[in-house]
């Protein structure tokens, strides 16, 4: 998650500006503020459905994420600015970069649209009422 550093010294970090938010293994997301981040950063080259693209899709972040796994199956290029992982990294890389700078670069109501798309997308399939409908109808139970 990336947005203001809230210290003075980034050195250590070889950082300026923005900062990269790691706050060790939380018990839960919903316990964590996001307010302060412009947006998330997953860079996996291998996954199954990664849950974490889901939790910040559902927490309204716009997010740059290698096309792995089952992203492609729920989100489009219009809900993420997905990156092609079968190029040689130096290429992923570049490509991150550049995703980021169109993020950054997006007028404000077209990210918002592309947060709203994804983050509807999100919990249309994806939240705890969703989730019980699909598990209720397959096994024809009643409420």
């Amino acid at each position: 998650v990336f947005g203001p550093y809230h210290s003075n010294d980034l050195s250590d970090l070889g950082l300026d500006k923005q900062n990269i938010f790691y706050g060790g293994v939380v018990k839960s997301l919903s316990s964590l503020s996001f307010e302060d981040y412009q947006g998330f950063v997953f860079t996996s080259l291998s996954e199954g459905n990664p849950l974490v693209v889901l939790e910040m899709a559902a927490r309204g972040l716009p997010i740059v994420s290698t096309d792995v796994g089952a992203l492609r199956t729920l989100f489009s290029d219009e809900e993420i600015y997905f990156v092609d992982t079968f190029m040689p990294t130096q290429l992923i890389a570049e490509s991150f970069v550049q995703k980021l700078v169109a993020l950054a670069s997006s007028p404000n109501l077209e990210l918002a649209n592309r947060i709203d798309r994804a983050r509807s997308k999100t919990l249309h399939k994806h939240s705890e009422k969703s989730i019980r409908k699909i598990v209720g109808d397959f096994f024809d139970l009643k409420n």
